[in-house]
């Protein structure tokens, strides 16, 4: 494990504990929908938050060291994240959107799960031609492509 997943999961930890103080005073219920698109959201940030460390500190590498590799995948956090924005978004606007209710210990595991899953997926990329999912330790240097390029 490296030092940057190290620190990675202190700061899960860190949230997780900042929510489980604090969740007395989140919604006892809430929409299906928002309910979605948050997580959603949380995944993605997530990714956010470590692919700019990753930019960061990799700045100062040589392009030489890491070629740019133009290939028809997408991270598999990425793909998890959008599909629920859309499917979100998708609740929002139907009929089917109800009302969940979540106590306030429930907050934290929710919130565990997503960001251990996210955690523990980040290094996934799904290709899809040919279609496989795999580990891509490094993948920020992997520009996404709809089209096959030679």
């Amino acid at each position: 494990m490296t030092h940057t997943e190290k620190i990675e999961l202190i700061l899960i930890v860190v949230v997780l504990t900042f929510v489980l103080l604090f969740s007395y005073r989140l919604p006892a219920q809430i929409n299906l929908s928002t309910l979605v698109l948050s997580l959603a959201s949380v995944l993605l940030l997530q990714g956010l938050i470590r692919d700019l460390w990753y930019l960061y500190s990799k700045r100062k590498v040589d392009s030489l060291d890491n070629p740019v590799k133009h290939v028809q995948c997408m991270c598999l956090e990425s793909t998890i994240g959008f599909s629920g924005i859309l499917i979100g978004l998708l609740l929002l606007s139907s009929n089917i959107d109800g009302d969940v209710g979540i106590s306030g210990v429930l907050w934290p595991c929710i919130l565990a799960v997503v960001l251990t899953g996210g955690f523990l997926i980040k290094d996934l990329v799904i290709e899809w031609n040919p279609w496989r999912i795999y580990k891509e330790k490094d993948h920020i240097n992997i520009v996404f492509s709809w089209k096959k390029i030679k």
